[in-house]
């Protein structure tokens, strides 16, 4: 039977358990900041929506919504920015493990 990799070509990673559970926790914070930033523009779209159909009705309840909606993007913006640049200072020296 023919092996289809060849194991003794490349020695694998030396990894501690600390670096292992640093990946994991690293993925894990992705997945959280995934879900967090779907929950925000499920809430973007339904801020929208609502002043779509509250204009016929009341246009300055709209202008209000609008107006909350903007501030509210630009502030999740804002945060964003610097949510990312600490974290990537924060993730840099760890190993040259991917989060793939």
């Amino acid at each position: 039977m023919k092996l289809s990799y060849d194991f003794e070509k490349f020695e694998p990673p030396h990894l501690t358990a600390q670096q292992l559970n640093a990946v994991s926790r690293q993925r894990e914070l992705a997945r959280q900041t995934i879900i967090l930033l779907t929950a925000s523009q499920l809430i973007y779209i339904c801020l929208a929506v609502a002043a779509y159909v509250l204009a016929p009705h009341s246009m300055t309840a709209s202008i209000i919504l609008m107006v909350f909606f903007g501030i509210s993007l630009s502030g999740s913006g804002v945060i964003a920015v610097l949510f990312s640049r600490k974290l990537t200072n924060k993730l840099r020296p760890v190993s040259s493990i991917g989060l793939a």
